[in-house]
């Protein structure tokens, strides 16, 4: 049977298996090395050592020679990182790196305010609900509330007149919504405190409890507390009394600094820098890590106001409703590279700004996978699609001086800032319901290491945002 000759198109794809081939190597993954080869080094492979005749044969000797080689190289030379990222191009006449180390963010030094209560046991953090309530209740004795009542009041009447425009609008959204929290949250944990239970003549109730790591332990809920199990799942009792208490700690700041407008309105970039070509976003249910950043920030932490999205295949995607965007994680998700989100809320930049920098999730099986994160308050109304443009011509001008070997080399609008949190998980496979796992924290900024047992990313990050309330006030970012 006659073979005709092999396209282009075949041969560039042989090409690229073979270099995803020399990527995953065990040199390179067990150093946490991520390679990408630029589109013109890709071609210049191509032209250089393919040979129909040959197939991947000549490919293999040819990386060999002019790729790995300088792999070895900068491994060799480079010291140990965290994590590393290389570049390969093709550049006057020869195959170049340009190499990126990925420190650790910088922890100021300072113990988060919530660090007491996190490793507190389900009892521990049960016998605390007083307390919090009690901080409640100073708040609201403090006037707060009708603080509240009356600024609401005052921009319900502007909203009659002309003179009510988008940032009186924003400031009413938002005193409103830390209204409704203060109250709603001030009646749960009233409810909780003061209920009671005499199911067992000395007072006391025997309860069976989920630590974080599954394990079963007997707690004793003493009088004038409820079951926990009534208002939590037992397996994540600690976790959700833990965001209980910080959340009421952040209705505290909010209150104290609702005035500044600038504070309740965020933009947050997520890009894909890299993941491994071994598909990592298709091991377990939750998907990458972009989509995990995506759904804890989008929950309980403000309102999301509009997104925008651009695809791998180069679509761009834009809404202004959650569902909006879940429909499109769900369809689309492992496809999308650059994600801006617009969240509203009473002191969202505080909850989010310690996020910016590079996140990691690296598993022992699947590979890695790094978002770069950027947070920045949203003191003007600019469109999401509009920084999804300027960050895209951004990357095709970085791009194309890398494949024409353009000197100099403009600034890459994807290099790397310092690692906030690195992730080690790996998800249970072949269940139809997802199953617990042990998963790895390592917040370097938060400076919180951890072991929780969990069924997605998600948790753990949720985990260290509630740990992350108060820093804002311990590092000055008030100004």
């Amino acid at each position: 049977m006659p073979f005709a000759p092999l396209t282009r198109e075949v041969a560039e794809s042989i090409v690229e298996a073979e270099v995803s081939k020399l990527l995953a190597r065990r040199g390179l993954t067990d150093n946490d090395c991520f390679v990408f080869v630029h589109k013109g080094a890709l071609r210049q492979v191509v032209d250089a050592a393919f040979e129909a005749r040959d197939g991947a044969r000549g490919v293999k000797r040819f990386l060999e020679r002019e790729v790995t080689s300088l792999l070895t190289d900068a491994l060799a030379s480079g010291g140990r990182a965290k994590l590393r990222v290389f570049r390969v191009y093709f550049a006057d006449g020869s195959y170049r790196l340009l190499g990126e180390k990925l420190e650790e963010a910088e922890n100021p030094g300072q113990e988060p305010p919530m660090a007491r209560l996190l490793s507190a046991s389900v009892s521990e953090l049960a016998a605390e609900l007083p307390k919090s309530l009690a901080l409640l209740d100073e708040l609201l004795a403090g006037g707060a509330l009708s603080q509240l009542a009356k600024k609401i009041a005052q921009l319900t009447t502007q909203a009659a007149g002309a003179a009510f425009e988008g940032e009186a609008s924003d400031a009413l959204f938002h005193t409103d919504a830390l209204r409704t929290e203060l109250v709603e949250l001030h009646d749960r944990l009233e409810r909780m405190v003061g209920r009671r239970s005499d199911k067992r003549p000395d007072g006391d109730q025997a309860q069976g409890q989920r630590t974080p790591h599954g394990r079963d332990q007997r707690i004793r809920v003493p009088r004038g507390h409820h079951d926990i199990r009534s208002s939590f799942s037992a397996r994540g009792a600690q976790h959700e009394l833990f965001e209980l208490h910080a959340r009421v700690r952040f209705l505290g700041e909010a209150l104290a600094r609702l005035e500044d407008s600038s504070r309740h309105r965020v933009l947050i970039e997520l890009s894909q820098i890299g993941r491994e070509r071994r598909r990592l976003e298709h091991q377990g249910r939750g998907g990458g890590l972009l989509l995990a950043l995506t759904r804890a920030f989008g929950s309980g932490f403000g309102e999301l106001a509009e997104f925008s999205a651009r695809l791998s295949d180069g679509r761009v995607r834009y809404g202004d409703k959650p569902q909006v965007l879940a429909e499109l994680m769900e369809s689309s998700g492992s496809k999308i590279e650059h994600l801006v989100l617009k969240i509203v809320g009473p002191l969202v930049y505080d909850r989010f700004f310690g996020e910016t920098g590079t996140h990691a999730w690296t598993t022992t099986a699947f590979g890695s996978e790094l978002v770069r994160v950027v947070v920045t308050r949203s003191e003007t109304d600019v469109p999401c699609g509009a920084l999804i443009e300027a960050h895209l011509e951004q990357i095709l001008r970085f791009e194309r001086a890398l494949d024409e070997g353009l000197v100099p080399i403009p600034e890459n609008p994807l290099k790397l800032l310092p690692m906030v949190r690195r992730l080690t998980y790996d998800p249970p496979l072949g269940s139809d319901e997802p199953e617990r796992g042990p998963l790895l924290v390592e917040d370097y900024r938060l400076g919180y290491v951890e072991e929780i047992s969990t069924r997605s990313l998600e948790d753990a990050i949720r985990r260290c945002l509630w740990l992350g309330v108060g820093t804002s006030t311990q590092e000055g970012e008030a100004s």
